[in-house]
């Protein structure tokens, strides 16, 4: 049974037993002893797994804080350039809505200017044609009165 196993108690596994099987029951010392042997054995190869165990763990959580902080700042760089390009964005969007502003508030005062000019070109072209008619009416008037005496006259 143990001869079987013993290679796969070599390398960093473990240590195979001394001997490939139980020691004869003639010496009660003689077991004991060989089972203190084993056990001590067994701990020893036990510590020195769990130390590499441990020793891979940190060295794997070394390389993944690493990984972690270098992705890290990788990822601010980028949210970074994502923001100044966002900020120049928005600048110029504000300055496209300033000047399109200025714009519409000057349309809207030319075309106010305008309605005012054209109320007070009707204003003046009202009264323009009610003088002309005041005028126009009483000689228009007079003129019938005399072209109408000169025809009865004759």
């Amino acid at each position: 049974m143990y001869g079987s196993q013993q290679g796969r108690f070599q390398g960093n596994q473990g240590v195979p037993p001394q001997q490939e099987s139980v020691p004869a029951q003639n010496s009660e010392n003689r077991q004991l002893q060989w089972v203190m042997e084993s056990l001590a054995k067994l701990e020893h190869s036990h510590n020195n797994l769990s130390t590499k165990i441990d020793m891979r763990i940190d060295g794997i959580e070394e390389k993944l804080t690493n990984a972690t902080s270098h992705l890290d700042t990788k990822i601010q760089g980028h949210q970074q350039r994502i923001d100044e390009r966002l900020d120049i964005k928005h600048t110029a969007l504000e300055g496209k809505i300033d000047t399109h502003t200025q714009l519409f508030t000057t349309k809207m005062e030319n075309c106010e200017l305008k309605i005012h000019n054209k109320i007070a070109e009707s204003r003046i072209t009202t009264i323009k044609w009610f003088v002309g008619l005041l005028i126009a009416v009483p000689g228009a008037g007079w003129m019938l009165i005399q072209i109408a005496s000169k025809i009865l006259t004759k």
